[in-house]
């Protein structure tokens, strides 16, 4: 009876998240998105979407949030495990390093480039980033980004390569229950 509670619960969350994205990026899309604008010094105009701040939060929340209750719901089970076995507890840490690992590898990866996106701003070779026709300098926010959209290309990677293994059946002898 309670597994159903849950299994409803997780439905009407998911559909409600779904349901509030399509309607930001509908926003995003339809609303304000041909929006151009020539700056001084610009041959080319560029596009001025009114709805890219809504959709970079709404974004942050969709990645942030889950990390954050991941790694609360991590530590609450590291802390169990470690009283009961600690032996048990300490296999466990390896999903969690390899996690905070790729995260701190994109990070440094983002802040990297940058610097190199930047100069190339300022030289003129790139166009710049309108956010409510105001140019984003803003690097914080941008490394922010690009290492958000970092870690998601690496899980999608690896979930297409774990779920190309697992129908090739390499993994029909792990974890078998006895």
């Amino acid at each position: 009876m309670k597994a159903d509670f849950y299994i409803k619960l997780s439905k009407w969350v998911l559909l409600a998240l779904l349901s509030v994205t399509l309607v930001i990026l509908a926003c995003f899309f339809f609303v304000g998105f041909d929006n151009e604008i020539v700056l001084p010094g610009q041959e080319k105009p560029l596009t001025d979407p009114q709805f890219l701040p809504v959709l970079m939060w709404w974004i942050y929340i969709l990645v942030i949030v889950p990390i954050v209750l991941i790694l609360v719901y991590q530590t609450i089970g590291l802390v169990k495990k470690f009283m009961d076995n600690p032996k048990e507890a300490a296999k466990g840490l390896v999903g969690p390093v390899l996690a905070i690992a790729l995260v701190v590898v994109a990070y440094f990866i983002a802040a990297s480039s940058e610097s190199n996106s930047l100069e190339a701003i300022q030289n003129g070779t790139v166009a710049p980033i309108l956010i409510n026709n105001v140019i984003c300098e803003d690097t914080g926010s941008m490394v922010l980004t690009d290492a958000l959209l970092y870690v998601q290309y690496a899980l999608a990677a690896i979930c297409v390569v774990v779920t190309l293994v697992s129908l090739a059946g390499l993994f029909k002898y792990v974890n078998k229950v006895k």
